[in-house]
């Protein structure tokens, strides 16, 4: 069974879903607290929003900023708490050195102070980045860490099995289905919507990849009804897409087509312009399969309407 086709899905989103058990919530500031305190808790309330709207480069400026105050004042709980958001907004970046360089330290400090919820944290976060540089037997050693430290607590989550059956998944190893099926159900016990449709769309493409285009299907239908209801933008086009090459593979033109068309609309519509014009290209690549010239000319018109504001930019 071939798996690679799993990479391509990562960051789309497991790069929120690393940000999304984070502990910068940290409940009320207590009016008395230092000023430090209340500083650092702004700039990481800061960066959470930022890192939300897909502010990035922000996101990593307040981590950093929050990081500052708080070793200025030896709160070393916000220390390795920011220094696991820095590594977080480094991964999405795709920056997984300078990732794992935080993450590495946040790991240490974590043992030190002995807080293991962020010690399981920052090891699944370095899991990422040692993912994404494919190094994936150390990825799937800290995951399983981060797993084990979360199963002695008694804190569960589908994320995590999420990541792991990626690394399984990637690397070829055995595993990565169960790994998804556990993780699917984790999600629906905890009503965690977002992670359940991450889990459908990664077991979509396992099957897809498999050779199994009818279980795939039904895989990506029900991830793109979660991310429909839940107006995500980038996951639907994605669904969309996804169930598009599984028709075009099977020779259902016109329900290929359908499906890209209305990717290519939601991706337009939402900025997303070079997710826009892949799926412009699909559509053109399938008329010109089918020597339909005259439609193949039509959308080869819309791409070239589209890549005006971008030619003029580069002038």
């Amino acid at each position: 069974m071939k798996h690679t086709g799993l990479k391509s899905y990562i960051f789309i989103f497991m790069a929120p879903l690393l940000f999304a058990g984070c502990a910068s919530n940290r409940g009320a500031i207590r009016a008395d607290e230092p000023v430090a305190v209340k500083k650092a808790a702004a700039a990481e309330a800061s960066g959470a929003e930022a890192y939300r709207e897909g502010d990035l480069e922000d996101a990593l400026q307040e981590f950093k900023e929050a990081l500052r105050l708080n070793r200025a004042i030896d709160n070393r709980h916000g220390e390795a708490l920011d220094l696991i958001n820095i590594g977080r907004a480094s991964v999405a970046l795709g920056r997984f050195e300078e990732a794992k360089n935080s993450l590495n330290e946040a790991i240490g400090l974590s043992k030190e102070i002995g807080d293991e919820r962020l010690l399981s944290e920052a090891l699944a976060t370095i899991a990422m980045a040692d993912y994404a540089l494919k190094d994936y037997f150390p990825a799937l050693g800290r995951i399983e860490e981060s797993l084990a430290i979360d199963d002695r607590l008694g804190y569960k989550t589908g994320s995590k099995l999420n990541i792991k059956a990626l690394i399984l998944a990637d690397s070829r190893m055995e595993g990565a289905e169960d790994a998804l099926k556990k993780a699917l159900e984790a999600n629906r016990r905890s009503d965690d919507k977002m992670e359940e449709a991450n889990s459908l769309r990664a077991l979509g493409q396992l099957y897809a990849s498999g050779e199994k285009p009818k279980e795939a299907l039904e895989f990506f239908s029900k991830a793109y009804g979660i991310d429909s209801t839940l107006g995500d933008s980038g996951k639907i086009a994605l669904d969309l897409n996804a169930m598009a090459e599984i028709h075009k593979k099977a020779g259902r033109a016109d329900e290929a087509v359908s499906l890209f068309e209305r990717a290519y609309k939601v991706s337009l519509n939402s900025g997303m312009d070079g997710d826009a014009l892949k799926s412009i290209d699909s559509i053109i690549a399938i008329y010109k399969e089918m020597n339909d010239e005259g439609k193949a000319e039509i959308y080869m018109k819309i791409k070239e309407e589209m890549r005006k504001p971008q030619a003029r930019g580069q002038r």
